[in-house]
């Protein structure tokens, strides 16, 4: 995906992967509040940025 200049399709990823942290972020107690970064940085995150952003939210290598 890297160069693909699709703002379209880059800010309806980024809601939805918005919307998906939020849903993991909610549990039975409330949770730590996530820090997301700014909407520019994700707006301006290529798909490999992206995908390592969701993985340091889970907390995955």
């Amino acid at each position: 995906m890297t160069g693909v200049g699709d703002d379209g399709l880059r800010a309806a990823v980024t809601d939805r992967l918005l919307e998906l942290l939020g849903a993991v972020a909610v549990g039975p107690e409330p949770a730590d509040p996530v820090e997301v970064p700014h909407d520019e940085q994700i707006a301006a995150a290529d798909a490999d940025e992206l995908f390592s952003l969701i993985d340091d939210e889970l907390g995955r290598p």
